[in-house]
Formats: C-alpha cells, structure tokens, sequence
C-alpha cells in the first residue's frame, strides 16, 4: 500500500507473464535466464492493484496492461541493447468517480555514452575511431573483429576506445568453427584443458604452442588448489 492509499507492487525477484507462452516479457543478452517457471507469476495475479513496477529487465514494456510495466533499465548494459530507447517511466496515481487511476508516460534518456557496434580488421577499427570526436571514443564498444590472426586485439582497441566492453570474432576460421559449434553438442567427457585447447583454436585459428599450453595446465593446477584450500 502506498503512502497515500494507492495498492502498488514494486518487484524485482520475479518474472511477470501474461497468459502462459503468450507475453513473455523480453529479456537482454546480459539478463540471466532461470530453469523452471518458478519466478514467472501470471499478470492476472496482480488484477487488484493500481499499479504494478517491475524491474531486472532492461527493455521497457508492459505485461498484459499499461499498470503492469517493466520500467527498464536507463543505460544499455549489452550489445543486444544497441537498438532499444531508453527510458524513465513516469507514474501518477489520482482518485476518479470509480476509484483510483494509474497512468505513466515515458522520458527518452539520452546516455552520456551510447551503446555501439562496430565491425572491421584491428587497423580499420583503430582508423575509424581516430576520426571520431572525443565523446565518441568514451562510448561503450562491442567491436567484431574480421582479422584472420589478429594479436593483441584488446589492448589496441583500448587505446582507442577506453571504454570497449566486448570483443568477438567474425572471420574465416570462426565461421567454419561456428558451423561445427552448432551442429554438435560440447562434449562434456572432455577435459578442462581440451575444451579450452578447442576454443583456442577456434577463435584464434592456430593450436597452443607449447609454452601457451604450460601456462594454461599451470593456471588450471593453481585455480584447482585454490577451491580446495576455500573447501
């Protein structure tokens, strides 16, 4: 209950749903999804509020009815954000003849640094960004890489870019993995070191050298004795 009377639920721990695999409310990339249906309460469960604020979700909507919103979040926290608008919603709450009325509007939010995607080789990425204006170097980057061998990709495109927040691949060799990656499930009878010998390869398109393979054993042993110590 509101200071004033209104009835008002204001909620993160749960997902709302409107007629079971109708509405789903829709989630981000950077939003964890759960097992099961236990966090998911059918909107109808809420006919006897004013209003309803829900939060976690980071796109705006609403969840059967305009009372019942998703307020979202006010920045874009993942690349799969890139084409959504922000927002602040506003509520109001009045009394009419037949009782109390919620409305809401929405006030576009224009972020100090926007979300942005961009994709070349490391030489164009590092070109395009030295034309760009200072504000637009502080925006946060998911940059897709097409280079065949790239080194040090990370470390060039922060010189750039401060604030990049994702780095992925899109040429040759992580297409043809990407087919197989699809095609078959990760076998989970493999060892630490082989899966990570495979995304090596992968991503990379070369094996572990010798000495890379040492160092990747030795962190496993050291992250190993770790967890038992904490055991």
């Amino acid at each position: 209950v509101g200071l004033t009377g209104e009835r008002v639920v204001n909620n993160y721990k749960f997902y709302a749903v409107f007629q079971e695999n109708v509405e789903y409310s829709v989630r981000s990339g950077s939003e964890q999804l759960s097992l099961g249906t236990l966090d998911n309460v059918d909107a109808s469960a809420f006919a006897g509020f004013d209003y309803v604020a829900l939060g976690h979700i980071h796109r705006p909507q609403r969840i059967g009815a305009d009372t019942i919103r998703y307020a979202g979040s006010p920045l874009k926290l993942s690349s799969s954000e890139i084409s959504q608008t922000k927002s602040f919603c506003v509520v109001g709450i009045t009394e009419t003849a037949d009782g109390t009325q919620a409305k809401h509007r929405l006030i576009d939010v224009e972020p100090l640094r926007d979300f942005r995607k961009v994709t070349g080789t490391v030489d164009e990425l590092c070109k395009a960004a030295s034309l760009e204006a200072e504000a637009e170097r502080n925006d946060f980057i998911h940059a897709v890489v097409t280079d065949d061998d790239p080194l040090d990709v990370m470390a060039r495109l922060r010189q750039v870019w401060p604030n990049i927040a994702q780095v992925t691949f899109d040429n040759a060799t992580t297409r043809a993995a990407g087919a197989d990656i699809v095609a078959d499930e990760v076998d989970l009878t493999k060892d630490m070191l082989d899966l990570f010998s495979e995304f090596f390869e992968a991503q990379l398109g070369h094996a572990l050298a010798a000495d890379e393979r040492k160092l990747v054993v030795d962190a496993f042993e050291a992250a190993r004795e770790n967890e038992g110590d904490r055991a």
